[in-house]
């Protein structure tokens, strides 16, 4: 099954490490802009072959580089992504990140 595979973990460690798992609270920002959840992965820019071979797995995601820092962030916004995402990271994570991930399947 796809959440017990060594992908799903690895990609649950890097998530655990450094990513970060972003529910909004409010469906609208104070300016009236929408507000999506993400899951967001950060990689040195000399791990840029590592981010291609990530989101050629996944299928899903965007990169872009972070400006003033040496560092390219993959993001995950859509709704066919996060499914994925929460899918692989499912019972797989044993960080306190976790109660991020209940509030965005909730």
């Amino acid at each position: 099954m796809l959440r017990y595979s060594a992908f799903a973990r690895y990609f649950t460690g890097l998530v655990e490490g450094d990513g970060c798992i972003i529910v909004p609270v409010t469906a609208r920002s104070q300016k009236g802009k929408l507000n999506y959840p993400a899951i967001q992965l950060a990689f040195h820019l000399k791990e840029f072959p590592l981010v291609q071979m990530i989101q050629k797995n996944l299928g899903v995601g965007s990169v872009a580089r972070k400006r003033g820092k040496s560092a390219y962030i993959l993001t995950i916004n859509d709704f066919a992504g996060l499914f994925l995402a929460v899918t692989l990271l499912n019972g797989n994570m044993r960080t306190p990140k976790i109660e991020a991930l209940h509030k965005l399947i909730d």
